[in-house]
């Protein structure tokens, strides 16, 4: 028996649950062969000046200079730049969009309807980057792009999309709440699923409208969830979509500079040869990621009662 308030002992836990935790047993395998195990050789190569054919431990040995030169060079500041613009777009406009449309859609009557809205809101999820890039291509193409066509209608001149760095971090950042929005809004349309009934019919009973029992119902209810995904997505900052980008991007080096990120620059960095600088800036990121979300999480048990991922 656990005594309310007591947490449950992994032991406990695992005879209680242990269906859930055979579910989850592929991916935390993934996550250990595909993750933790190339930790030491990131490591490792990051100490070194690695070339490929003479191997791990014949390379020369150089310990910390590739961490001096990527944190004096000038190509780390845009960089970092680049990426946390990017990832705090995305945390301020597509992670509340899937909350916003979660909520809008649970307050459809009509079955038939809802189930539409949610079919056409997950589909371009379904749809690879590759092909947004060329729809996004022909959207904004200078000459016969439809965005230009109004543009020309309404007496604007056209907006060379291309060749305008500036407008890129508001480019991407619709792309994604476009492809991604509808996907997000499984997990918290679950939740909200799992809301005691019982909450609303004692709201309704106090004379609570619909948007006051959204307001301290639904939303209390699912903000649990809120924080997790929340953690989750702090953890995603530094590794902002390096396969949207380039996809929608490619080799135009106008507008790297504002579109280049940890992940594509590491990207770039490997087609080039130079491994020893990728798996430097890759340490550099997961370090830095691992502490962002260790706050985050610490900020999340203080504030919200425990709510944290641990």
């Amino acid at each position: 028996m656990v005594i309310p308030g007591q947490r449950m002992t992994f032991k406990r836990a695992m005879k209680k649950y242990w269906v859930l935790y055979l579910m989850v047993l592929p991916a935390m395998v993934w996550y250990i062969v595909f993750k933790y195990i190339p930790m030491p050789t990131g490591l490792i190569i990051s100490m070194e000046d690695y070339v490929p054919w003479k191997g791990l431990w014949k390379s020369n040995w150089v310990w910390f200079e590739n961490y001096i030169r990527i944190l004096t060079g000038g190509a780390l500041p845009k960089v970092l730049r680049n990426t946390l613009l990017l990832s705090a777009l995305s945390l301020v406009f597509a992670f509340p969009a899937s909350i916003v449309l979660a909520l809008l859609i649970n307050e459809l009557r009509n079955r038939l309807f809802k189930r539409t809205v949610q079919s056409v809101a997950y589909l371009p999820y379904f749809l690879s980057w590759t092909v947004v890039a060329g729809l996004a291509f022909n959207l904004m193409d200078t000459r016969f792009g439809l965005f230009n066509q109004v543009l020309k209608l309404i007496g604007l001149d056209p907006v060379r999309w291309y060749a305008t760095p500036s407008l890129w971090p508001a480019i991407l950042t619709v792309a994604k709440i476009w492809k991604t929005t509808g996907w997000g809004t499984i997990v918290f349309l679950a939740a909200i699923c799992a809301i005691d009934t019982g909450l609303y019919e004692a709201a309704v009973v106090d004379g609570a409208g619909r948007w006051q029992q959204t307001l301290h119902v639904t939303i209390p209810a699912i903000m649990p969830t809120i924080i997790v995904t929340f953690i989750l997505s702090i953890g995603q900052m530094l590794a902002s979509d390096s396969e949207m980008i380039m996809a929608m991007v490619g080799n135009n080096e106008i507008l790297w500079e504002t579109a280049q990120t940890f992940e594509t620059f590491v990207t770039n960095n490997v087609m080039h040869g130079t491994y020893a600088s990728s798996a430097t800036l890759s340490m550099l990121q997961n370090t830095v990621t691992f502490f962002m979300v260790w706050g985050a999480n610490t900020l999340a048990n203080r504030r919200e009662s425990g709510s944290g991922i641990w």
